[in-house]
């Protein structure tokens, strides 16, 4: 695990941090400090080394600058925001079933989600000192094997269009095929694209069968 830990000023020069309490801001840091490379720490743990109390974690959840999992473990919301650490010198959290858990945002924070979506480590930048790197979106992994990759957008735009059960429910049928079958495809995006939208048009041609081949669409 890394041992140097870093803040970035566009988290803590904001007003909903500059307005917390001193002692809060002090144990937000001590987290910081004391979490794996993947931004997962225990509270009680901290404050047990440091001091401080509940009310002070109990203002950094409500302020969303922690989320808390009911296993008592909090992630910095902003954990990626802060540090850029070599993704292949990064050692894998411990909490996995926490971090099934969330979804990492285009803006590299963390949120809550239903599950579906695994997060993966970000790439950092090569050296602390350069400047201006483009950064490109990455990929999550959906589904049950963890194998289909689509871009948060990506799935955002599937759910919108189709809904969340007929965008899960692809996902999980092209994540068992390519497992299966040996298969490959350039684009998840495109290829959930097409089966769903040809399971939308068969709907619509045959409105009295229920009957739903998928094998029909990967043939074609």
């Amino acid at each position: 695990m890394a041992e140097k830990r870093m803040f970035g000023k566009s988290v803590i020069e904001t007003d909903s941090f500059l307005d917390l309490p001193l002692t809060t801001k002090a144990i937000y840091f001590l987290l910081g400090m004391e979490a794996d490379d993947e931004g997962f720490v225990s509270p009680k743990r901290v404050l047990r080394l440091y001091g401080g109390s509940d009310d002070d974690i109990k203002v950094l959840i409500a302020k969303n600058l922690v989320i808390s999992f009911e296993s008592g473990v909090v992630v910095i919301t902003d954990w990626n925001e802060n540090n850029y650490l070599d993704k292949n010198r990064i050692k894998p959290t411990r909490y996995e079933i926490e971090k099934s858990k969330l979804l990492l945002t285009s803006k590299r924070t963390y949120e809550l989600n239903n599950g579906s979506t695994y997060v993966q480590p970000v790439e950092s930048r090569v050296g602390e000192n350069r400047v201006g790197e483009s950064r490109i979106e990455k990929k999550l992994l959906f589904g049950e094997l963890k194998n289909v990759k689509l871009k948060e957008e990506e799935y955002k735009k599937l759910v919108e269009r189709f809904g969340e059960g007929e965008t899960n429910e692809m996902i999980f049928e092209l994540g068992t095929y390519m497992a299966s079958k040996g298969k490959r495809y350039n684009s998840h995006y495109a290829t959930i694209l097409n089966w769903l939208k040809r399971k939308s048009d068969s709907k619509k041609e045959e409105p009295k069968s229920s009957a739903y081949q998928v094998e029909d669409l990967r043939k074609s």
